[in-house]
């Protein structure tokens, strides 16, 4: 039986499913709908309005998710590493929340030192994140509603506790280099190369709006070089490797975790073709690029 964590998961991909492929193929979709999907420049310069646009917030801020994702994840890495490693004791607020969130029949699928793993990258890419936003995104008034905002905290709050609902009891473990296997080998190189293309696909975006003196521009223009010669959108790829790269430390098997990269897979691939879609049209020679919207030579 799957957990609460799972289900919540699931659900959020369905409703991003369902509006994506609203969005996508009914044309004249209500305005209330488009405001529930859509944010920053594929929102367009629409004057319509509907009850959605009350409840929105900068694009900027992002920038939360990364400033909660740190100190959640980094905090509960370093929870890890003194209970698994060192025998030190979680707080008992920590133990009955994940008690609550545990697999109904604690099947620990995700051993000690994987989810030690898995937190701590997941920290890091927080931190890059974190970074980027402070010191190199350049974002417009573009804006998000606030149900993007809030499915934004909910990942990022609880990733750990998804990794932790199928990891051991939070006690002391034989937890040493012994333990490790390929898979956190493999995982870990997985993260780090998508990690560095993640990066500078953000950098290159970045870059049409800055000079030598800084931000120079507002306007949106068309993205070149490295994986933007093959996608409109490989920020948004290199966002899922990230996430598989998670699945990847902790063995395959965490399905709390499967429920999160299936979120994440379906919000970036519909996100990517509606960027891909705006593209075309905000560009009358995009065409001529010949670049597929996340996936190279494929979607």
């Amino acid at each position: 039986m799957a957990s609460f964590l799972v289900w919540c998961f699931l659900l959020e991909t369905f409703c991003i499913l369902l509006m994506g492929m609203m969005q996508l193929n009914i044309s004249g979709l209500p305005q209330i709908l488009r405001d529930l999907l859509l944010y920053g420049k594929a929102k367009g310069n629409s004057t319509k309005r509907s009850i959605i646009m009350n409840i929105e917030v900068p694009k900027r801020w992002f920038l939360h998710f990364y400033i909660v994702g740190t100190i959640v994840n980094s905090s509960t890495a370093l929870m890890c590493v003194a209970v698994y490693i060192y025998g030190n004791a979680a707080p008992d607020w920590y133990t009955k929340v994940l008690n609550y969130v545990r697999q109904p029949n604690n099947i620990a699928s995700t051993g000690g030192l994987s989810a030690i793993l898995t937190i701590s990258l997941m920290a890091v890419q927080n931190m890059r994140r974190l970074y980027e936003c402070i010191f190199v995104s350049v974002y417009s008034k573009g804006t998000m509603n606030l149900i993007h905002y809030a499915m934004g905290m909910i990942l990022y709050t609880s990733f750990a506790l998804a990794v932790l609902s199928e990891s051991p009891p939070l006690t002391k473990l034989d937890v040493g280099v012994s333990s490790l296997q390929w898979n956190h080998v493999v995982g870990v190189i997985v993260f780090l190369f998508a990690s560095w293309n993640h990066n500078q696909s953000h950098v290159i975006l970045a870059n049409l709006r800055k000079g030598n003196k800084g931000v120079t521009t507002y306007r949106h223009v068309i993205p070149r070089g490295s994986w933007f010669d093959y996608i409109s959108c490989p920020h948004y790829l290199f966002e899922i490797i990230i996430y598989l790269s998670f699945v990847i430390v902790c063995g395959f098997h965490n399905q709390a975790l499967w429920s999160i990269v299936s979120f994440v897979v379906s919000n970036q691939i519909i996100a990517a073709l509606v960027t891909h879609q705006w593209y075309l049209a905000e560009f009358r020679t995009y065409r001529t690029f010949n670049r597929k919207a996340i996936i190279p030579f494929v979607i």
